[in-house]
């Protein structure tokens, strides 16, 4: 095996290269790698060691709507209410702790309400019973209506 140094670019007057090295294909059969493999490596005082690792996977932020409405659809299901750690499980959430911001806006807009229970000193989340009614589809406020009569502006 060789270390080959080939000219990346040339930006100006600065050029940039990369070294490569061309491994023998029984090399990578034993170690089971493929093309498209992502490698690492570590750099110590003997030499370099490449090692296949696990493509870091891109994780989905969740954002607010979806958490309100994995909390209420799962609380929906529990009317007695239940602890966070319970509800996070059946809710499949990802987040081991609530975003405090995301529970104090459900609380303020009607939605969540948290009691402590004083047998087990835990926090039960519960459905607010001032829960926000969904809004009754219309057709545009009754503006197309039509009386008994025929038109109503006609």
């Amino acid at each position: 095996m060789r270390l080959q140094r080939s000219t990346s670019r040339r930006i100006l007057d600065k050029e940039y290269v990369k070294h490569q090295v061309v491994l023998p294909n029984n090399a990578i059969e034993q170690v089971g790698w493929s093309q498209g493999d992502h490698l690492g490596v570590r750099v110590s005082r003997k030499g370099i060691l490449l090692y296949k690792v696990d493509p870091e996977q891109q994780i989905k932020e969740p954002d607010y709507e979806e958490f309100k409405e994995a909390v209420t659809r799962t609380l929906r299901a529990i009317p007695k209410g239940c602890a966070w750690s319970e509800l996070r499980l059946k809710a499949d959430l990802e987040q081991r702790t609530p975003s405090s911001i995301w529970v104090t806006r459900m609380e303020d807009e009607g939605i969540l309400k948290r009691v402590r229970d004083h047998v087990t000193s835990r926090t039960i989340w519960k459905l607010s019973q001032e829960q926000p009614v969904p809004p009754i589809p219309s057709t545009l406020n009754g503006w197309t209506q039509k009386d008994a009569g025929g038109d109503r502006y006609g």
